[in-house]
């Protein structure tokens, strides 16, 4: 491993611990050269005092683990570090460093911690129904199988294939079984899950918009990357702003930056509207949050040479307050300014499925917070809850890990991490093409 330290000196960054150096080879590798499938596990083992104070100092879930019934963070580590002395001198990475990270997302609710080259599992919640008249029952006299979420039982209306409207009786479950139970007072109510939604097409663009028998149906497939079709959604919006409807089908979009479709919403939308509040770990990346966003991304684009990537650096170093340093932590409302001069009044309607995440189902919250947006399909990934992902490099190992840094509190729901953004209404076919859903829309209307 590359003998030097991918921070800044602390004295270069206003003694912010964990500002990025872009000049250092070992960040340079770590974010864009091969993760090998073993590591070496002294080098991990000296690695977890540092990431252990990292996570306490920034990641935005740390406090629910100390707010857990049994999980003890010091034990865990401790766990982890005597775990990795008896796997050898080196191990595969995933059972050195993706299991256990796994674990500190499950026990905080987040599904977002995760480190470059490894996938992130989300907590296999499974969506359960039941066509039921009626109000469901009292969620506080339901007992029902393990792993269920009781907090999400509700009824809710279903849409059809063929365009009827039915109520079902929903409620999502850590549970793969094809059906699920609830007992007294409701004993012998069996609840079958959904069937999972067909693959995302991989060939399509990440965005693009039609004219569907006078709807406009924009098709935004992921807010990952650069994509130039992206960058030029709001500028389509006028032209679309001529239907009486609007369709944004966001179904498999996994994420990235919500600008792109905050940027078109602005256009939507006269004035300021409030989207939730954040609880932001502040303090301790401070001033160098904007630096670290700016430098990771110029090493991944290849760019960090360039004349305009260091000016881009001197920009954000400049701006650098010499101020006191903020809390460690803040809670703030989110508010966006719209630019419309009066809001859009057709109507709109969110598309999602249970691939939708991250940005992908904060969209749809958003569509319906600025625009009224229905929000139909079947409820989101659940990866919601937790955002502002940072990139930092342990020293010893030189492997990368991504920590959200915001937590995202939503005033209409207690609970949507693992479990999902609920929709408005249900579709029996989450699959059928856009084509298809505009005509059953109008059984919404």
């Amino acid at each position: 491993m590359i003998a030097e330290s991918p921070y800044l000196p602390p004295n270069a960054a206003f003694g912010c611990r964990y500002g990025l150096d872009p000049d250092s080879a070992l960040l340079r590798h770590a974010l864009t050269g091969t993760v090998g499938r073993v590591v070496d596990t002294a080098e991990l083992a000296g690695d977890l005092e540092f990431l252990h104070r990292l996570l306490q100092r920034v990641w935005a879930a740390y406090p629910a683990l100390l707010r857990h019934r049994t999980f003890e963070p010091a034990a865990f580590f401790a766990e982890w570090q005597a775990r990795l002395h008896a796997l050898g001198k080196t191990a595969p990475i995933r059972a050195a460093l993706g299991e256990p990270l796994e674990a500190l997302r499950r026990a905080a609710g987040d599904n977002h911690l995760q480190a470059r080259g490894l996938d992130r599992p989300r907590h296999p919640m499974q969506e359960f129904q039941v066509e039921h008249a009626g109000a469901p029952p009292p969620a506080a006299a339901v007992a029902g199988p393990a792993g269920a979420r009781l907090s999400t039982l509700r009824a809710a209306p279903l849409l059809r294939r063929d365009g009827a409207l039915t109520t079902v009786l929903t409620l999502s479950a850590e549970n793969s079984e094809p059906e699920i139970r609830l007992e007294a007072p409701a004993a012998g109510l069996r609840l079958v899950r959904r069937p999972p939604p067909p693959p995302a097409p991989t060939d399509t663009p990440a965005y693009a918009w039609r004219d569907v028998g006078g709807t406009a149906v924009l098709t935004l497939r992921t807010f990952s990357g650069r994509a130039p079709e992206l960058r030029r959604m709001a500028d389509h919006y006028p032209e679309q702003a001529r239907h009486a409807r609007i369709v944004l089908d966001l179904r498999g979009n996994g994420g990235g930056s919500l600008e792109y479709i905050e940027a078109w919403i602005a256009r939507a939308r006269a004035g300021e509207w409030r989207s939730h509040l954040r609880l932001e770990a502040a303090g301790a990346l401070w001033p160098c949050a904007d630096w670290n966003r700016a430098v990771c991304r110029q090493i991944v684009e290849g760019s960090v040479d360039t004349p305009e990537a260091a000016q881009e650096r001197r920009r954000i170093r400049d701006a650098w307050s010499r101020a006191v340093p903020p809390p460690a932590t803040l809670l703030l409302p989110v508010t966006r300014q719209g630019r419309a001069r009066e809001t859009y009044a057709g109507r709109v309607y969110a598309v999602v499925d249970r691939h939708s995440g991250s940005s992908g189902e904060l969209a749809a919250y958003h569509l319906r917070r600025a625009l009224g947006a229905v929000v139909v399909g079947e409820r989101t990934a659940g990866a919601m809850g937790y955002g502002q992902l940072q990139t930092f490099v342990l020293p010893r190992s030189g492997l990368a890990v991504r920590v959200p840094t915001r937590q995202f509190l939503f005033e209409e729901y207690a609970e949507v991490e693992a479990v999902g953004l609920p929709v408005d209404v249900y579709l029996e076919d989450i699959g059928q093409p856009a084509d298809a859903l505009i005509r059953l829309l109008e059984a919404l209307v």
